[in-house]
């Protein structure tokens, strides 16, 4: 079943949880996912393509009022709203040792980075990641530079270009929330 047939086919569906995994509140399996609200257009045409397979909401509420406590807090230090984006998770290090995160679900989808299990599922999450205030990412990096010449203030993320970013990666595990595992082929 294509994405396509399966947003058609849930448009009408409530958001209902389908069963709880063993760690009680961690992990949920929907039953129905209202796409269009959540993603981009161009997020959805990149996974037309592929066998979706599942979606299941991750739900972690420790991990989450960490995410919420460091975007309040990156709020009060960058004196601006825009610190969070949707982004999807499965790369290697290119651009530093943090945590990699594409703008577009098909970087992600690629064998290289959702490797493909013995059955053929492929797994990528999507993921809330405070970006916050940005810069140019180099190779070698384990954090990200100081703001100007004060070493007090860090960078929040790198990316992999400054004009159009189609990566960031970011060096705190605070900073990103897995919301969301698509299982596809």
């Amino acid at each position: 079943m294509l994405l396509h047939r399966v947003l058609r086919s849930c448009s009408m569906c409530p958001f209902l949880t389908l069963s709880l995994c063993p760690f009680k509140g961690l992990r949920t399996a929907l039953l129905c996912l209202t796409w269009r609200n959540m993603f981009s257009t161009n997020t959805r045409k990149d996974l037309i393509t592929k066998k979706l397979d599942k979606i299941e909401r991750i739900q972690n509420p420790g991990l989450w009022k960490s995410l919420q406590i460091k975007k309040q807090e990156m709020e009060l230090r960058n004196n601006h709203q825009n610190n969070d984006k949707r982004l999807f998770h499965g790369t290697t290090a290119c651009y530093g040792n943090g945590s990699y995160f594409a703008v577009k679900a098909d970087y992600s989808a690629q064998d290289t980075y959702s490797k493909p299990n013995a059955n053929g599922e492929k797994f990528m999450y999507v993921c809330r990641v405070l970006t916050g205030d940005y810069t140019l990412g180099e190779k070698k990096m384990v954090a990200p530079p100081s703001k100007g010449s004060s070493s007090v203030h860090m960078y929040d993320s790198v990316v992999d270009d400054m004009a159009t970013p189609s990566m960031f990666v970011v060096f705190h595990d605070t900073q990103a929330y897995p919301e969301y595992l698509i299982t596809f082929k």
